[in-house]
């Protein structure tokens, strides 16, 4: 009789952990995203030379570099860790003060809940030519693969890299996205 009532509560653990896991931000969240955003603006107005925002990578490597070994979006967990090695900044420290009035713990924390919440946005944002085109160059046959340029080929291996990444976002991190992406799409200009 013990050994069920363990296993019954084993199964609800297990079951609660896979829920917590599953979902990577909260509305309030995404929220705190959207606050520090508009404190964003003021800062870049008052510190015009510093580079106080993600910027997407330049080059042939580009998509690839959108994301971590993990598969993960680091964006904003590398400007995050940049922000973070500038501490000394005038501009740093008023960015980390601003990340943290916003409601988040840390520089650390807003950089992996911004990139998190930044994947599921691309997912919902995306159209479903944009899914099927990014499916076929993950399927192109590696012959007609080969015959082009290397830096098409790293491109190509980058866009595949994101789809896979943009296809595995959490449907609960979806779900909770889906009321805030007009006001996102608002800010962001869409």
């Amino acid at each position: 009789m013990r050994f069920r009532h363990l296993l019954a509560a084993a199964a609800c653990a297990a079951a609660f952990s896979s829920a917590a896991l599953a979902q990577s931000f909260t509305g309030k969240d995404v929220e705190s995203f959207m606050t520090l955003m508009d404190r964003v603006e003021g800062l870049r107005d008052k510190y015009p030379d510093e580079e106080l925002q993600a910027s997407l990578p330049d080059g042939p490597m580009g998509f690839s570099d959108l994301l971590g070994a993990d598969g993960r979006f680091k964006i904003f967990s590398t400007m995050a860790d940049r922000l973070g090695e500038m501490s000394s900044s005038p501009a740093a420290r008023d960015f980390s003060s601003a990340v943290k009035e916003s409601g988040f713990k840390s520089l650390g924390s807003f950089g992996d809940t911004a990139d998190s919440i930044m994947m599921a946005y691309m997912a919902l944002s995306m159209d479903e030519d944009a899914f099927e085109g990014m499916e076929e160059l993950k399927n192109m046959d590696p012959s007609m693969l080969a015959m082009m340029p290397e830096g098409v080929r790293t491109q190509m291996a980058g866009i595949s890299k994101l789809a896979e990444a943009v296809q595995a976002v959490p449907e609960d991190d979806l779900d909770t996205l889906r009321p805030y992406q007009d006001e996102l799409n608002d800010k962001f200009g869409q």
